[in-house]
C-alpha cells in the first residue's frame, strides 16, 4: 500500500502543479506583457532543459532500464526460459522507434496536407512553405514556415522547444494582433509553437492531430509512472518528468497568455494538458495491481516501450534543440551533467532511505 500512497500523491501533486505552471504566467502576462522576454528568459528555459535532459538521461540508465531489465528476469525465471536475446534492450528500441514514428506520422500527414493547401501570404513570402530537413542525427528537425501556416514539428519537439518571443517587435506582433503566427529560427532551426494560432486556424483536424500526439506522449510518460514498484526508482521518475513538464506548461502558458486568449480557454488548455500524465499513470497502476506473471510480463514491456519514448525525447530534442542553437555552451553542458548528477544521488539516497522497507 505504500507505493500506492506515493503514487497517489505524484499524480495529485504533478496534476496540481502542471496546471498551477500553465495558468500562472498567463495571469502574469496578462498584466505585464513584457515580463518574459528578452534574451536572459531564453538563456534561463535552455538551461532547464539542458537540467532536465541530464535528468532524463540519469533516469533512464539509473533508474527505468535496470527496473525493466529485473522484471525481465523474474519473468523468465518463473516460466524457465534461459535465452541470451537482449529482450529489454529490444523492447526498449521498440518504444523508441514507436515513439519516433508517431513523430513522423504527424510530419508526414503535414507535408501532404500542406501540398494541397499552401497559399503565398503576400508580398515578400513568395517562397512560405514548410521545409522539412534531414540533418545529421544530432538535429531532430528542421522547420521554416510562413506566417499562414500552421505548423508544429512533433509531440516531442513542442514539449521540449518551446520559446518564447524574445525581441520587443515579436511580443507586440503577437499581443497586437492575436492570429499573428509566432516563430523563431536559430541558425536555420525554426519552431513555431504558438497554441492560439493553433486554435484559430484551419483546426479541426490539426488541433485534433496536435492534441492526440501530445496527449500520446503524456500517456507514455505518466504509464513509466504508474506501472514502478519501487519508492525510490519512482520517486526519480517523477523528478524528471516534472522538471520536464512544469517547464514546458509554464512556456506554453507564457504563448497563451501573449496571445490573449479567453481566461476559459486557457483554463480548458491547462486541464487537458496537464490531465495527460494522471491518465496514464492511472493506467500503468491498473495494470500493476495484477500481480500474475503474465501481468508483470506486460508491465515490463510497457514499461520498456515508455522507456524508449525517453530516449527518443532526450536524445532526438532536448539535447539537440538546445546545442544546435548558439549560446553559452559550456554552461550547458554544466547543467546537462549538474542534472545527470544531482538525480544519480537522490537514486543513491532514496535506494539507501528504502532498505528497511524491503
Amino acid at each position: 500500500m505504500h507505493i500506492i500512497r506515493v503514487q497517489l500523491l505524484s499524480l495529485l501533486g504533478l496534476f496540481v502543479c502542471m496546471v498551477s505552471s500553465f495558468l500562472l504566467p498567463y495571469w502574469w502576462v496578462s498584466r505585464k506583457p513584457n515580463l518574459f522576454g528578452g534574451s536572459k528568459y531564453e538563456v534561463g528555459v535552455s538551461l532547464a532543459n539542458c537540467f532536465s535532459g541530464g535528468v532524463f538521461i540519469a533516469t533512464f540508465f539509473v533508474g527505468l532500464m535496470p527496473e525493466v531489465r529485473s522484471m525481465f528476469v523474474n519473468v523468465f525465471e518463473e516460466y524457465k526460459i534461459t535465452t541470451d536475446f537482449p529482450i529489454t534492450e529490444f523492447v526498449i528500441f521498440i518504444g523508441f522507434l514507436l515513439a519516433l514514428a508517431i513523430e513522423q506520422s504527424v510530419l508526414d500527414y503535414k507535408e501532404r496536407k500542406g501540398t494541397y493547401s499552401s497559399v503565398p501570404s503576400g508580398a515578400g513570402d513568395e517562397n512560405s512553405k514548410t521545409e522539412l530537413n534531414s540533418a545529421p542525427a544530432s538535429c531532430a528537425l528542421k522547420e521554416i514556415c510562413d506566417t499562414n501556416s500552421l505548423d508544429y514539428d512533433s509531440d516531442n519537439a513542442l514539449r521540449t522547444t518551446i520559446k518564447v518571443c524574445n525581441n520587443r517587435s515579436d511580443s507586440e506582433s503577437i499581443i497586437g494582433s492575436p492570429e499573428k503566427f509566432h516563430n523563431h529560427s536559430h541558425h536555420g532551426h525554426g519552431h513555431s509553437h504558438d497554441i492560439g494560432q493553433i486554435l484559430q486556424g484551419e483546426s479541426g483536424i490539426r488541433l485534433g492531430m496536435l492534441m492526440v500526439s501530445l496527449g500520446i506522449h503524456s500517456l507514455f510518460e505518466g504509464l513509466a509512472l504508474g506501472l514502478q514498484t519501487s519508492v525510490p526508482v519512482l520517486v526519480n521518475l517523477v523528478v524528471g518528468v516534472a522538471v520536464h513538464e512544469l517547464l514546458v506548461a509554464f512556456a506554453m502558458g507564457v504563448n497563451v497568455s501573449r496571445l490573449r486568449l479567453p481566461a476559459p480557454t486557457a483554463i480548458k488548455l491547462a486541464l487537458i494538458f496537464s490531465a495527460s500524465i494522471p491518465a496514464g499513470q492511472l493506467l500503468g497502476l491498473l495494470i500493476g495491481h495484477y500481480q500474475s506473471t503474465a501481468a508483470v510480463a506486460v508491465s515490463a514491456s510497457l514499461q520498456g516501450l515508455a522507456a524508449g519514448t525517453f530516449i527518443h525525447v532526450t536524445f532526438l530534442e532536448v539535447i539537440p534543440a538546445e546545442f544546435n542553437e548558439s549560446g553559452p555552451r559550456l554552461l550547458k553542458v554544466f547543467f546537462l551533467g549538474l542534472g545527470f548528477v544531482l538525480l544519480l544521488l537522490c537514486s543513491v539516497i532514496m535506494r539507501d532511505a528504502s532498505q528497511p522497507l524491503h
